[in-house]
């Protein structure tokens, strides 16, 4: 990796955690001979609880750091984004989690018109008195 990719890493990731940190080190690192971790070998490096490794591989793929390289089984690998496809990753994973937001709406639209119309129904009970 070249100094300005350091640079450039150091800039887009963010300063939030250490955990963060230590997950996109690891498989940055792992790049350089080739590899593509796993989550669970992410976990077992680091040492975290797998609820706790998910959530922070999530979090980095939601900002176009790491995507999935590919699937092994039932086993998720992880590969760093270059640079200059962050943004494209970012904006392509936020479109996906949207599309999942809007299915689940469908999912409970009863619920939601439900709600509508018992709102409705105490706004025109509360300006009749």
């Amino acid at each position: 990796m070249t100094t300005a990719s350091l640079r450039a890493y150091d800039e887009i990731l963010p300063k939030s955690g250490s955990i963060k940190r230590s997950i996109y080190n690891y498989i940055k690192l792992a790049k350089l001979f080739e590899i593509y971790p796993s989550t669970e070998d992410v976990k077992d490096e680091t040492g975290l609880k797998h609820q706790t490794a998910t959530a922070r591989l999530s979090e980095l793929y939601d900002e176009g750091l790491i995507m999935p390289a590919h699937k092994d089984g039932r086993h998720t690998k992880w590969m760093i984004v270059p640079h200059d496809k962050v943004k494209a990753i970012n904006e392509s994973r936020r479109r996906e989690r949207y599309k999942a937001w809007l299915k689940k709406g469908k999912e409970f639209q009863d619920l939601i018109e439900r709600d509508r119309e018992a709102k409705n129904s105490t706004l025109a009970h509360t300006n009749n008195q």
